[in-house]
């Protein structure tokens, strides 16, 4: 029997050895190329990441193709793209997915929202066991980049795409850990801002032509004709094609022509027989006209304004607000939400140096410092500033200790009233109202021993010169 098998043995491998190929040496340096030095490419970790890009390659150029497009998504194409090849691989080959799936998804309407699902499904995933895994919410950078790429195609489905990315921000903004808001809310909030504030016309053409003058519609400054609800939940009636027809057509177009005869009588036509149509809902009760623009007081504009959790989302948050300030009636609206938020400095302290910096870029104009001290600013800043050096005062009686950053918020909220007064028209009006409040801040600054830093000795400096002034 050992006999017998010794046989076998040696039968077996004399087999295997004139199965064997031979290679040239080009081979073998092709063999190279593709990372393995041997012929069993079953296990071979080059082999297969070579084989997995030259595929991704080729899809890419049947997916050119609007027919294969479309059978490759009917495959399934995009889920197994999502599950398995999005996250693994070199930066180069995920690079390539993302565009692979961007590129399967443009001009379709199904195959991009069942991208728009798997993206909500798993960022929800990780939403909701982010306390459990921390490290669940910070994997989703790859998902994160993939809604980015594809909000940057244009193409028919950009509202899809917009909707998604809104639903995230809404579901990932009243979550405040750090990995939420650095790996998905920040993310989001870039995403918004490169819509809201598009860059410059490259153009020669309209280089120096503003935004609103490219637009094809006329924008309204303070009405609002679409529900974001609504929008949210696909109502076909707050879509972008339903608010776009609710929008007046300009009187001129692009080239400077002024419309027909016959169009204009067709817009008078419709004008007319729409007021009477106003005027019949009216009389039964019913709501015609647009609502107005309210901004809310706590929205997530305060959350991301003042997170303590990352730089960048406050800086995008302030970015966001500059360019919806642009338009003056809407500009004054958004002072006044910012001027609410005035108290948030004595809790935020230092995170509240984005939003200083840009309420104050905003208040350059001394009209508009004129407007917000009509509104009663002034009083509302001295008494905050009465607040703030009561809360030190009480501090210095209770601890033996302080903080180096002590006063950040009476400084701010000092240099911020001192910019008021240097407009000679408020000085005149309010200087007898503010007198009391600058003299007992320097008088009760002068007391601080133990929370006294350097922050409070230049509050109190910059008070003295108030006076002298």
């Amino acid at each position: 029997v050992q006999q017998h098998l010794q046989q076998r043995e040696a039968a077996t491998k004399s087999s295997r050895t004139s199965v064997q190929p031979t290679f040239t040496a080009s081979q073998y340096r092709a063999l190279s190329v593709l990372g393995c030095g041997h012929t069993s490419s079953t296990k071979c970790y080059g082999c297969a990441s070579a084989v997995t890009e030259h595929c991704i390659t080729l899809l890419r150029a049947l997916a050119t193709n609007p027919a294969l497009r479309h059978i490759l998504v009917s495959q399934g194409l995009i889920r197994e793209l999502f599950d398995y090849n999005l996250r693994r691989g070199a930066a180069a080959i995920r690079e390539e997915v993302r565009q692979l799936m961007c590129l399967l998804t443009r001009d379709n309407p199904e195959a991009t929202q069942q991208m728009n699902d798997l993206i909500i499904g798993k960022v929800s995933t990780a939403l909701k066991g982010h306390w459990a895994n921390p490290d669940l919410a910070s994997s989703l950078q790859y998902e994160m980049l993939l809604l980015t790429d594809s909000i940057s195609k244009e193409d028919s489905c950009w509202e899809l795409r917009l909707r998604c990315a809104l639903s995230l921000f809404l579901m990932a903004v009243n979550i405040k850990t750090p990995v939420v808001v650095e790996n998905i809310t920040l993310m989001c909030l870039r995403i918004l801002q490169k819509l809201i504030k598009p860059p410059a016309p490259t153009s020669k053409k309209n280089k120096d032509v503003p935004v609103e003058a490219l637009t094809t519609v006329k924008p309204y400054c303070n009405e609002i004709h679409a529900q974001a609800q609504l929008w949210l939940k696909r109502d076909p009636k707050a879509s972008y094609e339903a608010w776009k027809k609710c929008l007046p057509i300009r009187g001129v177009d692009g080239n400077g022509k002024s419309p027909s005869k016959s169009e204009l009588h067709r817009l008078y036509l419709t004008e007319k027989y729409v007021w009477r149509w106003k005027q019949f809902l009216s009389r039964r009760g019913k709501r015609t006209t647009p609502l107005d623009l309210k901004l809310g007081h706590n929205n997530w504009l305060r959350q991301v304004l003042f997170t303590p959790a990352t730089q960048a989302a406050r800086q995008a948050a302030c970015t966001i607000v500059e360019a919806l300030a642009t338009v003056p009636s809407r500009k004054q609206q958004v002072l006044d939400l910012l001027t609410s938020y005035l108290d948030e400095l004595s809790v935020a302290g230092e995170c509240a140096a984005e939003y200083l910096a840009l309420y104050q870029k905003l208040i350059a104009s001394c009209h508009w410092k004129v407007y917000l001290a009509a509104r009663g600013v002034l009083p509302y800043v001295g008494n905050l500033i009465t607040k703030e050096i009561a809360r030190l005062l009480a501090l210095e009686e209770a601890m033996l200790s302080t903080d180096l950053q002590q006063g950040y918020a009476l400084k701010s909220l000092t240099g911020l009233l001192s910019s008021f007064v240097e407009v000679e028209s408020i000085k005149r009006h309010f200087k007898s109202r503010l007198v009391g409040t600058v003299l007992n801040g320097y008088l009760c600054l002068r007391k601080l021993v133990l929370q006294r830093t350097k922050l409070i000795d230049e509050t109190q400096d910059m008070l003295l010169e108030m006076l002298l002034d």
